[in-house]
């Protein structure tokens, strides 16, 4: 049995050493092949040539983000049923994924679900605007949510740039590779901390979004949360969507329409508890297709899905979702 794995060393705090290592011990009598992401045409280079190899499955060792882009070159391809299960060793800031799952933390017992586990299909969202395609299989969001994930996945890249920079004061490198690891081990919590910064700075100016829907109605809002939601938990801890299931063909969508600092924290404060309902400010619909739109030129839209910023800075966007079309060893 060939397993064709892909290392995002720069995702989590697990060395990439011990990932190949433990993964080794646990499938010592399959035919291993490791890739070491360092950029992004290597790993399509990479996933096409065990494609050609017959490889029995690719396993991701990173977190929901590895996954996602994992997940886009492997969508490109347009494989259809030859399409390789995938399996999933969390070793990112947000495990979301793994987690909703009930994939195994430990990374021996993670890889060998390869061979003793079970296959199940789950459901990806499709997001495409101006031609290009994106998918997504977690949550994702406009307004205050993209730019809380914003503001995280920068905070990172800033750090582990100014961690590596020759250039770089030796003091200011060590104290950015000690913050790096640092933000690293908050996992998502670090999304906690950037959502309160956001609710205190968001700007609703120009801010006016419409839903089209599949029967043509549509829906004009000026929600700061508006979530497209595949499982029911953002961030482990955020249960957005308590009755929604990632095989059903459906898509969550939920709005809350609080546009004062103090009922978006009592918002929150409901999301964490896990008490969130449909209200007078919060909608909450189920839907397999619609299209958000900006109504406001001078400000379009960024999207954020699986942790990641899929799109930014455009007029429209489709979602529609695809029912139970990967694979994924559980």
């Amino acid at each position: 049995m060939r397993v064709s794995v892909i290392i995002n060393p720069r995702a989590g705090a697990v060395k990439v050493d011990v990932l190949k290592d433990k993964i080794s011990e646990s499938l010592f009598r399959c035919e291993l092949s490791f890739h070491i992401v360092s950029h992004r045409k290597e790993v399509m280079a990479f996933i096409l040539s065990e494609l050609e190899q017959k490889t029995n499955a690719l396993m991701v060792c990173g977190g929901d983000g590895t996954v996602n882009e994992t997940m886009q070159m492997v969508m490109s391809l347009k494989l259809g049923d030859k399409t390789p299960p995938l399996s999933i060793i969390s070793s990112g800031t947000a495990n979301d994924l793994s987690h909703e799952l009930g994939i195994s933390q430990r990374i021996s017992e993670a890889a060998r679900s390869i061979l003793s586990g079970e296959e199940k299909k789950i459901d990806i969202i499709e997001a495409e605007s101006n031609g290009v395609k994106k998918y997504m299989l977690t949550n994702g969001g406009f307004g205050i949510p993209a730019i809380t994930a914003d503001k995280a996945n920068k905070l990172r890249s800033f750090l582990q740039k100014r961690s590596q920079d020759s250039e770089e004061k030796s003091l200011i490198r060590h104290f950015s590779k000690y913050t790096h690891r640092f933000v690293k081990k908050m996992g998502s919590e670090v999304y906690s901390t950037f959502l309160i910064q956001s609710l205190l700075k968001w700007d609703s100016q120009d801010w006016n979004v419409e839903i089209e829907f599949e029967d043509g109605k549509r829906k004009i809002s000026k929600a700061p949360f508006l979530l497209i939601n595949n499982q029911p938990y953002l961030g482990k801890k955020f249960l957005i969507a308590p009755y929604t299931q990632n095989t059903d063909g459906m898509m969550n969508l939920t709005l809350i329409e609080s546009h004062h600092l103090l009922t978006q924290l009592l918002s929150v404060l409901k999301v964490l508890r896990g008490s969130i309902r449909e209200s007078s400010i919060v909608n909450i619909s189920e839907r397999s297709a619609f299209t958000v739109r900006s109504l406001s030129q001078k400000r379009q839209l960024t999207f954020f899905g699986d942790g990641e910023i899929l799109f930014r800075d455009v007029q429209e966007i489709k979602f529609k979702c695809h029912h139970q079309q990967l694979t994924i060893m559980v």
